[in-house]
């Protein structure tokens, strides 16, 4: 539930919930036409799989701006196809389908602290740290003649998760990534991570 606001009233970093399904608002311009009332111009993406949308809302629309509240969680357990978190506050659990938030729990590891966002009790995002260092435990050698600035190559990390990473990295080496999107982001030094 939340609360019911005009068209006109969205504003950047607004989640509303349009045609049954939550949204986030990432770009607003106020367009005022010749004839008639002005309008919100708004560029949004689904929530659930980020697909992108733009659509103009009157003065006279009304939307529901969501409630969404935010839980400190820490990662316990699979069960099953669910992901087992316990809030810190309440100490519930909470369970979340496995699959539905790929590839990002592929990089949970047990007592991992995170921050659950909910919309009437569903989770609907999971903000881990933004980098997580991985040992990487197989790699494509490198292809004679592959520039290192342009090339990239396919790498298995200690999850499983296969990554594309420099030419540069080899067995062994520790490397950054973007839990979200399993992409690399740096080479790490050495492992900076539990």
């Amino acid at each position: 539930m939340g609360n019911i606001i005009r068209g006109v009233d969205i504003r950047v970093g607004d989640v509303i919930l349009y045609k049954n399904a939550l949204y986030l608002i990432k770009n607003t311009y106020v367009t005022q036409p010749g004839k008639g009332g002005s309008f919100m111009q708004t560029e949004m993406s689904r929530l659930s799989d980020n697909v992108k949308l733009e659509v103009k809302f009157r003065s006279s629309d009304k939307v529901e701006k969501a409630y969404l509240e935010e839980k400190a969680a820490q990662f316990s357990r699979i069960d099953g196809s669910d992901c087992v978190f316990i809030t810190l506050d309440e100490y519930e659990e909470v369970y979340v389908n496995y699959d539905q938030f790929l590839p990002l729990t592929k990089f949970l590891k047990e007592n991992d602290q995170m921050i659950l966002t909910t919309y009437k009790e569903q989770v609907i995002s999971i903000e881990l740290k933004s980098d997580i260092v991985m040992k990487v435990i197989e790699a494509d050698p490198a292809i004679k003649g592959q520039t290192a600035a342009s090339s990239f190559k396919s790498a298995m990390i200690e999850n499983g998760v296969s990554v594309q990473v420099p030419t540069y990295i080899e067995p062994g080496n520790y490397i950054v990534v973007d839990p979200k999107t399993a992409e690399f982001i740096r080479r790490a030094d050495k492992k900076l991570n539990n």
